[in-house]
């Protein structure tokens, strides 16, 4: 017999198993060190300041032109360590500036966010407003500040008028904004539960545009200041703008630094509050606009997405704060059913 039909009878010759081969060992992918911001900045700070007093020195540049920074400190703390009721410091023109700058402020930010939420719940309102509001927005507000002080006096009105001037447009164009970019599923959820336009309003719409609201605020704090000091330039009796035109006009340039530095301070904890409301604002709107990943589309058929989880959940914050209605709106969340894929999940009370 011969070794082909041999192999044909005794079945095929088993086939030779090789060792596998030793896996290389994984190395771990060291990562990035963090840089660390404030060192960063406060040798940003050192170098600016001892190259601006360098210049100074060895370059000759005139005080008038540019002072040295040991002499904007000199007339920084000759305003700061006085009585805060003496007129010669920094304290009561600050006062003056800030108080007009925040009833501003106040004033046009809810004018704002009134007008812009009326505009995003009624076309009409908003055909009739949106026209006017652009064009008043394109006119340069300072070139009618001088107008704005003939009619309001050089008092505290023209001051308070400018600085809600320039607040007013950035929370109702971002309040509409925001208003309108509700997703319109939590919108049926609502009228689902049988919800009035007023709580859908509180509920949903307004939450929603917090971030847009925070943002324009941001910004309406930086315009609202700006106003009051281009209206104390033009004329007032007091405030860190007749600080700095004083200074100005005996070149006191040490001074007028001082005062933009004090200026700077307080503007910086202005915006750095808003900056915190507003990332404290966006953590549920970023939460809920969430959408599952590529990593989850294996599990659309056969669990329940994170957006479609939120939905669920603030339909229950929804029926708790409808009050006397919260137990037939309970009754109808429990009823919801959420396609996924070609399946159909209802979720049960243990979801909940």
């Amino acid at each position: 017999m011969s070794h082909a039909q041999t192999t044909t009878l005794n079945g095929p010759l088993p086939a030779q198993r090789t060792a596998p081969m030793p896996k290389a060992p994984a190395h771990k992918k060291k990562e990035p060190k963090t840089v660390n911001g404030a060192l960063v900045t406060l040798i940003g700070l050192v170098v600016l300041f001892t190259g601006w007093a360098l210049a100074v020195k060895y370059l000759s540049v005139p005080a008038y032109i540019l002072p040295s920074p040991a002499a904007v400190w000199k007339a920084l703390w000759s305003g700061l360590a006085v009585n805060p009721a003496s007129p010669l410091g920094y304290y009561l023109p600050l006062w003056g500036t800030l108080k007009n700058a925040a009833i501003g402020l106040v004033i046009g930010s809810t004018l704002g966010l009134v007008l812009g939420s009326l505009m995003a719940e009624s076309r009409l309102i908003e055909k009739l407003i949106m026209p006017y509001a652009f064009a008043l927005q394109s006119l340069p507000k300072v070139a009618i500040a001088p107008l704005i002080v003939i009619w309001f006096g050089f008092g505290d009105g023209s001051k308070i008028a400018i600085a809600a001037l320039l607040s007013f447009f950035p929370l109702l164009i971002n309040s509409f904004t925001g208003i309108r970019a509700v997703e319109t599923e939590r919108i049926d959820l609502m009228r689902s539960l049988s919800a009035s336009r007023f709580e859908t309003y509180r509920i949903v719409k307004l939450p929603n545009a917090a971030p847009y609201i925070f943002a324009g605020l941001d910004m309406a704090v930086v315009y609202a200041l700006l106003g009051t000091i281009v209206a104390e330039f033009l004329g007032a009796q007091r405030g860190m703008g007749v600080v700095i035109t004083q200074a100005q006009a005996v070149t006191d340039v040490a001074g007028v630094f001082a005062a933009l530095v004090i200026l700077e301070r307080w503007e910086f904890c202005c915006t750095a509050s808003c900056a915190g409301w507003k990332h404290g604002s966006c953590i549920g709107a970023t939460a809920a606009a969430n959408e599952p990943n590529s990593s989850e589309q294996a599990g659309r058929r056969t669990m329940i997405t994170r957006r479609q989880w939120l939905q669920a959940s603030s339909a229950m914050v929804s029926a708790v704060a409808l009050g006397s209605r919260s137990a037939l709106a309970q009754a109808s969340v429990k009823n919801i059913k959420v396609a996924i894929g070609q399946k159909t999940v209802a979720p049960t009370s243990s979801t909940y």
